[in-house]
């Protein structure tokens, strides 16, 4: 199996060049593969919205990745809070909407405490908007720089953004 997680990431940096420049994803998705083992695999991982931008093959088989179900849910926060109760899985499950990263984001915030996990999420749930703000929000705080003007930072450069340019027009270190 050859695994390309966030495809469409790397189609949309490769069409933002001056020219535009050809994505490795498209090439490797168009080739012609039938000369490999039969039991070699491609895997591209990408948004739903942006998935025709691959411009896969019409043979290729689609498979989405729902939020957890209240199940899925459980078995991931049992390898981090195995004593959680059914009803702080619950909770957990609802406040989380099932989005994995906004659970992993929950239990690290959380330090595997149960109460301070659910409170990370609260008061009425968090999406993964919420999460990523509050992520560089804390960034911004760790770096002595105001959020607001990292945003600005991150607004005025293209995406993907390399590291080194950001540091260069934030002021901050690489």
């Amino acid at each position: 199996v050859v695994g390309i997680d966030a495809a469409d990431n790397s189609l949309t940096a490769a069409q933002r060049q001056t020219p535009a420049e050809a994505c490795f994803v498209t090439e490797l998705a168009q080739a012609d593969l039938t000369t490999l083992p039969s039991n070699v695999r491609l895997v591209f991982s990408a948004r739903t919205a942006r998935k025709d931008s691959l411009r896969l093959p019409g043979t290729t088989n689609y498979v989405e990745c729902p939020a957890f179900n209240p199940d899925e849910t459980e078995a991931f926060a049992r390898r981090f809070l195995p004593s959680a109760s059914a009803e702080w899985m619950s909770q957990f499950h609802a406040l989380s909407s099932g989005i994995p990263r906004v659970q992993d984001y929950a239990i690290r915030a959380g330090n595997n405490n149960l109460l301070a996990t659910l409170n990370a999420l609260r008061p009425g749930g968090k999406n993964l908007n919420d999460v990523l703000r509050k992520l560089f929000q804390e960034a911004a705080q760790k770096s002595g720089t105001s959020y607001d003007f990292l945003m600005s930072c991150l607004a005025a450069l293209p995406a993907p953004i390399p590291l080194r340019h950001l540091s260069g027009v934030s002021q901050l270190q690489e």
